[in-house]
């Protein structure tokens, strides 16, 4: 399996290509959490035609998935349950050959901050 790692704060970012009719509106993967699988993060985005294959009846598109990691996200690992395709009106369909990849969200090691000056009180008004 495939796995990115991401950390709260990032944009989780994927392009994917694929083959299929001209009425694509947005393009959706859902993750689930290995360890609990009603936690779920959507990627999503809007395709880009790249190039009409003519009389053939299909088109060829690039989409770029995303969602911004954040705290409230549980951290650990998810895999692809779904990838699908939307279409005016609101229908889905899956696609046929979704790939077997994953997501890490891992907390982020950050060096903690260092007081670098002397400390002074004051008084407010």
């Amino acid at each position: 399996m495939n796995v990115q790692q991401f950390h709260a704060g990032e944009t989780a970012e994927a392009t994917v290509e694929f083959i299929h009719g001209d009425r694509v509106g947005k393009v959706t993967a859902t993750f689930a959490h290995a360890d609990d699988p009603a936690t779920k993060l959507l990627l999503s985005g809007e395709p880009e035609e790249q190039v009409a294959s003519g009389g053939a009846g299909y088109t060829y598109w690039r989409v770029t998935l995303s969602c911004e990691v954040t705290t409230g996200e549980k951290l650990g690992e998810y895999r692809l349950e779904s990838l699908e395709a939307e279409y005016p009106g609101g229908r889905r369909v899956p696609f046929g050959n979704a790939p077997d990849v994953g997501i890490r969200l891992a907390e982020e090691e950050i060096p903690p901050p260092e007081v670098s000056g002397n400390w002074e009180w004051g008084k407010g008004s």
